[in-house]
């Protein structure tokens, strides 16, 4: 080959450009053309000797899938794809082609390679996978319909909800696949409009070959060409059945909060953080004598009396930065006539999904008439206190439908320890038992309880620790105190401290014991008498008195002593049986060893009538 044909052959090979590179055996360079310097940073200097591996892949060692070295060993060109390190950073993907050159006895002496770099195409081929996957992956259904009205895609979604394949599907006409009127009456119009450039959206109801009937919102987007042709049709559709029944039932409750605002017996209003009245049912303008729209013109404090301006706005403020979330409280208002109005208010704060505020709701209830009475009533507190004061029993008027202590006189506080009206507003059963619930919950009987339930008085007698930790019994009586529809509003409780009377009575009932059991040993005793006088001899007295004793005295061991005619000293008993006078010896013994004899026998001559003497020893 001349120098001309090599200068021209290097001057096609830089000229193209794809990266060339020519390998020996050795797998070095012995030729790269201008492309491949370029895409790797260096001089053909640089890289011609080099292996390719070196070069390439920064390796000392041949690839393990060398594809030159198969190309070698084959004699057979060879295609792959690569991923290529670059100087830059980067890494490229290329379609390497890789040929034998070969001698006149086809032998493969030298190896060439081409690159063709494929890094966009791939990329777009990834990205159309993962479109694929998306589409796939969507749980709505989704076709792609062409200007002829034929299936040209469909996702999976599709077939699932259709129930069929995508061959039963793709390349078939809308017509075969719904019918011919269903399309020609519901369908062709919407893909006709879509086809102008016209996006279309409408909500209906179907039916689906499972045989269940779905809410579906269906989408038909036209499909643009580059050149801003329409070449077909993305239809979407998405069940809505779920959210159109939430709907739906959001619209009912709606209706049925609606009708409950409008005709409560209350009045209820919604109020901004502003303090606006935004809106009022028919009940706010019955209890303060404006229309609904003069009310929702106005701001609470409008209608508020001067000494209560404050608390609406103090509420707000305190709700909005999250201090509280709900109150209650009495506040004056002013009729439109110009007269006072008492309101109980019973407010709370609405936030939205992210915890900011929205409005408050608001019931008020018209309590004029009560506060009324508790003023005629707070009137007549100071008599009504001086009465029930000069109660020397505790009393105290409960709350029955909260156990709570409503009034209670000076003999009640002093019962518990407590400075008049301290008890007031406590429960019952917090101030007298130290439980936090009411006694029905620990099984205890409760007379109020009872009162509650039979409408009537009740009694019981129980042991309650006075103020120093005292136990005393108490007698407890409650009484019902009914409203004019015989229901019960309150419940009378009296205590009386009946723990002296009762040891008393119980002292009483001992004597009473004591003396029925003297009388009936003295009854004993003189019928004893008279049959002793019966008796022939002193053995005979003495077993006698002994039998009897026992009969009449059976856990006591029996003593007796018999004195002389002249009841100077006591008789000899050595001579009886042991027996029976044994014990009698024994006493004698003792009053002799202690030198009592003499004061003994005074006190027996000194004892007029027959009576009994016991003594624990």
């Amino acid at each position: 080959m001349t120098t001309y044909d090599e200068q021209f052959l290097s001057m096609v090979f830089d000229s193209v450009t794809d990266p060339f590179v020519i390998y020996d055996r050795d797998f070095r360079i012995i030729k790269a053309n201008q492309a491949l310097q370029n895409l790797f940073q260096l001089e053909e200097e640089q890289l011609i000797g080099r292996s390719c591996h070196e070069i390439f892949y920064q390796r000392e060692a041949i690839c393990d899938d060398c594809h030159v070295q198969e190309v070698f060993h084959s004699g057979e060109p060879r295609m792959l794809e690569k991923n290529v390190p670059t100087p830059d950073g980067s890494e490229r993907v290329f379609e390497v082609h890789s040929y034998p050159i070969k001698d006149h006895q086809g032998l493969t002496i030298q190896a060439v390679e081409h690159a063709r770099e494929i890094t966009g195409r791939k990329r777009a081929e990834e990205e159309l996978g993962r479109y694929k996957l998306i589409v796939s992956a969507v749980h709505d259904p989704m076709s792609f319909i062409d200007s002829n009205y034929t299936y040209r895609t469909v996702n999976d979604a599709y077939t699932e909800i259709f129930m069929r394949t995508r061959e039963e599907i793709i390349g078939h006409s809308v017509a075969e696949m719904f019918g011919t009127e269903i399309f020609e009456k519901q369908i062709k119009g919407h893909l006709d409009r879509c086809l102008t450039g016209e996006e279309v959206h409408y909500l209906d109801w179907l039916d689906f070959p499972d045989g269940k009937r779905r809410c579906m919102h269906i989408g038909y987007y036209p499909f643009f060409e580059n050149d801003k042709s329409v070449s077909g049709v993305v239809v979407n559709a998405r069940d809505m059945t779920d959210l159109e029944q939430a709907e739906e039932a959001l619209r009912e409750s709606e209706e049925r909060f609606r009708h409950a605002f409008e005709n409560a017996s209350v009045g209820i209003c919604l109020v901004d953080n502003e303090g606006r009245l935004m809106k009022v049912n028919n009940q706010m303008c019955e209890i303060f004598g404006y229309s609904q729209e003069e009310l929702e013109a106005m701001t609470v404090n409008d209608i508020t009396h001067p000494d209560y301006l404050d608390v609406s706005p103090r509420f707000i403020q305190r709700a909005s930065s999250g201090e509280i979330s709900h109150a209650e409280f009495e506040k004056q208002y002013y009729h439109k006539k110009g007269h006072i109005v008492w309101g109980h208010v019973t407010s709370s704060l609405i936030q939205d999904d992210s915890g900011a505020p929205l409005y408050f709701i608001s019931h008020v209830k018209d309590i004029t008439e009560r506060k009324s009475l508790e003023t005629q009533l707070q009137s007549s507190q100071a008599f009504s206190d001086k009465i029930i004061n000069s109660i020397t029993d505790n009393l105290i008027v409960v709350d029955p439908r909260t156990h709570t202590i409503v009034q209670a006189n000076d003999a009640f506080h002093s019962r518990v320890g407590m400075e008049p009206p301290a008890a007031v507003g406590m429960r019952c059963h917090e101030i007298m038992l130290d439980r936090p619930t009411p006694c029905a919950d620990y099984g205890i009987r409760c007379p109020m309880e009872e009162t509650v339930r039979t409408k009537g008085p009740a009694m019981s007698d129980k042991l309650y620790p006075n103020a120093a930790g005292e136990e005393r019994l108490l007698e407890v009586a409650t009484y019902p105190l009914l409203d004019s529809q015989a229901e019960i509003s309150s419940i009378i409780r009296l205590e009386r401290d009946v723990t002296e009377k009762r040891e008393m009575e119980e002292a009483l009932a001992f004597r009473s014991k004591e003396l029925q059991k003297t009388q009936h040993q003295l009854e004993t005793l003189f019928d004893i008498s008279r049959q002793v006088s019966a008796k022939d001899s002193l053995p005979e007295v003495v077993r006698f008195v002994q039998e009897i004793g026992q009969e009449i005295f059976p856990k006591s061991e029996m003593l007796f002593f018999l004195l002389d005619g002249e009841r100077q000293r006591f008789l000899d008993l050595e001579e009886y049986n042991f027996t029976v006078v044994g014990p009698l010896l024994s006493g004698l013994h003792e009053l002799e060893q202690s030198g009592l004899v003499a004061d003994f026998v005074q006190y027996l001559q000194d004892i007029k009538e027959t009576h009994i003497t016991s003594s624990e020893y």
